[in-house]
């Protein structure tokens, strides 16, 4: 296989993990987030220091990521408890603009924008993968998982009760559920994936710093993503993933320089945005709309 496409079809599945993490927080739990890239840059850094300067395993080190990401998903959500809608995405647009900030200037511990070079291979269980197949195949299998265990949730009390509370909360009031523990557990799921997929692209990679796509643009793209393949559907926010990945591969591969084809997606997601809030509001595969409450 061509060792470009290898690379995209990796990065694919990597923005696939996270647009699934985004999938429990805005289409299951109903909470508008465009701060997901925070989550993508403190499991990418928490994996970096933990493996260079720590000396721990990298499948050690994702797990503390992931612990890390949660308690600050899970304090995310404590100071989001009075707000929604509009008030919830500037507040979690803020929250990523934070981190944002912190990878780029605490020099001490992130590098700040001199970043960390010489991220070692992916490791899990004593086994490296050190070439690109090994990885994509790594990669696809978290995404097999991640999926599965998030058609279980969807179908287990605690996932029909998150949706019962993203539908009509005073319904799940009246029915004893907490829509604010549903809510903050769903942030927290969310973090914990994109974590995942954060540790995963430092692998990746091998060198990281605050221009590597932990920003507000990667956050919207992810939201874009997720409301292009259909707010509410799983399907849709893997199908919404690979194809946003895939669209500059595919306008490289019929003529236009890389440069051109990164700017061209960014036009073509704004126009199909606008198609698809005019004549399909719920996204391709989605069946909820953007109705304030």
């Amino acid at each position: 296989m061509d060792i470009h496409l290898l690379d995209v079809i990796t990065t694919a599945g990597i923005f696939v993990l996270v647009a699934i993490g985004l999938h429990v927080v805005v289409g299951l739990a109903g909470v508008l987030s465009v701060g997901q890239a925070a989550f993508l840059g403190i499991g990418a850094y928490a994996t970096a220091i933990l493996t260079l300067r720590a000396g721990l395993a990298p499948f050690t080190a994702l797990l503390a990521g992931c612990a890390v990401a949660s308690i600050l998903a899970a304090l995310l959500s404590l100071t989001a408890i009075r707000v929604r809608d509009d008030y919830l995405l500037i507040l979690t647009l803020g929250f990523g603009e934070c981190f944002r900030l912190v990878f780029q200037n605490w020099e001490t511990l992130t590098g700040g924008t001199r970043g960390i070079a010489g991220i070692g291979p992916f490791e899990i269980f004593g086994k490296q993968f050190p070439d690109g197949h090994g990885l994509l195949i790594v990669v696809w299998l978290a995404v097999i998982v991640v999926a599965a265990a998030v058609v279980c949730l969807e179908r287990s009390p605690f996932g029909r009760a998150l949706i019962a509370v993203r539908d009509d909360e005073t319904l799940a009031r009246s029915l004893g559920r907490t829509p604010f523990a549903y809510r903050a557990s769903a942030m927290v799921c969310g973090a914990l994936v994109t974590s995942v997929a954060g540790s995963v692209l430092a692998h990746k990679l091998s060198y990281i710093d605050s221009n590597t796509g932990f920003g507000f643009e990667t956050s919207l793209l992810v939201f874009a993503m997720v409301v292009l393949g259909g707010r509410g559907s799983l399907p849709g926010a893997v199908s919404g993933a690979t194809a946003l990945v895939f669209l500059p591969e595919m306008l490289r591969r019929v003529g236009f320089p890389e440069a051109t084809a990164a700017y061209l997606r960014q036009i073509i997601i704004g126009v199909v945005l606008i198609a698809l809030s005019s004549y399909r509001p719920r996204g391709v595969f989605g069946t909820l709309r953007f109705e304030p409450r």
